[in-house]
């Protein structure tokens, strides 16, 4: 077993060759070794006597008197090792997922969002207006179907305030959604070249749905006024039920990305989901045209809550479903901790899939 030179005060054998010098790696930087010895950089002692201005025999017995001529015991090399380089251990249990590193290269994180947000709306006529548009114009369309011929019940408020107010964390949930359902495939070509946290890719595809939502509360503002609907004080605790929107929206995320390396079914599922999730989702009608015999269970969708939050928040009408809420968070949070586990064991094999 090949050692490492430390001085201990203990008499050793002195390299006599070449070969022996060849069997140890003293430390540059271990107590008695000498300044000359330290110039070495920590550099295998016998890689300088191959040259040098004083030839490579002079340097031979240089050396040979220097770590030959004191009091020095050797040490096994493993004893010292772990001092100069990282040892890189099989992770077990939740400490396998490595957090840390997604943090460590939050840089990164943030230039891939700005990326995504910047290629969404590149080489378009209008812009970051289409983040307006598509909410608005499905207001418009849902207040003539619902509101004007179905006549469903808008909780004694104007109905394109009532459904704006559902459709601005669903248009966040189906963009976020959507986008980072597609992070890994999509940036296939920088998986399979070089290593970085594959957890970021689904992180940053979130952003381009917070810039719409963003610009979409603008705009409910400017709505909110111009049909004199004021804006109840309960608005301080909106942030919480856009939190549980976000946990919501990325565990679906990592799932959905996951398996889509995989399953290239997934791209038609996709859409489907979306397009399903707004009709079993209350965004064109209250959460009161639900039987009570079902409310529970119909409150299993995250979304539920999420919606009736927001009205409850910004309205100040609606009535929230507490056991609803507590189910949609915790389902959420279940959600989110599955996900994250099952992405992490399956982002091995991405560059191998793809």
């Amino acid at each position: 077993m090949s050692v490492v030179c430390a001085s201990l005060g203990a008499r050793a054998s002195r390299p006599q060759s070449l070969g022996d010098l060849k069997s140890f790696a003293p430390s540059p930087w271990a107590p008695g070794v000498s300044p000359s010895l330290r110039k070495l950089g920590g550099r295998d002692p016998s890689a300088s006597l191959r040259g040098g201005a004083r030839g490579p025999r002079e340097a031979r017995l240089d050396l040979l008197r220097e770590l030959g001529g004191r009091r020095k015991a050797w040490l096994p090399r493993d004893r010292l090792q772990g001092r100069l380089h990282t040892i890189i251990k099989p992770r077990r249990g939740l400490a396998q997922l490595d957090l840390a590193e997604v943090w460590q290269a939050r840089e990164l994180l943030g230039f891939l969002a700005w990326r995504d947000i910047v290629i969404r709306y590149k080489q378009t006529t209008l812009g970051i207006l289409w983040a307006f548009l598509r909410p608005f114009l499905t207001m418009v369309i849902f207040t003539v179907v619902f509101g004007r011929i179905a006549k469903l019940p808008s909780d004694n408020v104007p109905y394109a305030v009532f459904t704006f107010t559902a459709l601005l964390p669903w248009q966040f949930f189906a963009t976020a959604f959507a986008e980072s359902a597609n992070a890994i495939v999509g940036n296939g070509y920088m998986i399979t070249k070089i290593y970085f946290p594959r957890l970021i890719l689904p992180l940053a595809s979130v952003a381009v749905g917070i810039v719409d939502f963003a610009v979409s509360f603008v705009i409910l503002i400017f709505i909110m006024i111009g049909y004199h609907t004021p804006i109840s004080p309960r608005v301080v605790m909106l942030p919480l039920f856009f939190a549980l929107c976000v946990i919501f929206t990325i565990g679906l995320g990592l799932w959905t990305a996951a398996l889509y390396v995989r399953y290239r079914d997934m791209r038609h599922l996709i859409p489907f989901l979306t397009q399903f999730g707004m009709y079993v989702s209350p965004v064109a009608y209250s959460t009161s045209s639900v039987p009570a015999r079902y409310r529970f269970l119909y409150s299993l969708n995250p979304m539920t809550a999420v919606i009736d939050g927001f009205r409850w928040s910004l309205l100040g009408t609606t009535q929230l479903y507490v056991p609803g809420l507590v189910a949609g968070t915790v389902t959420s949070i279940v959600l989110l901790v599955a996900a994250v586990y099952y992405f992490k064991q399956t982002e091995t094999v991405f560059a191998d899939v793809m």
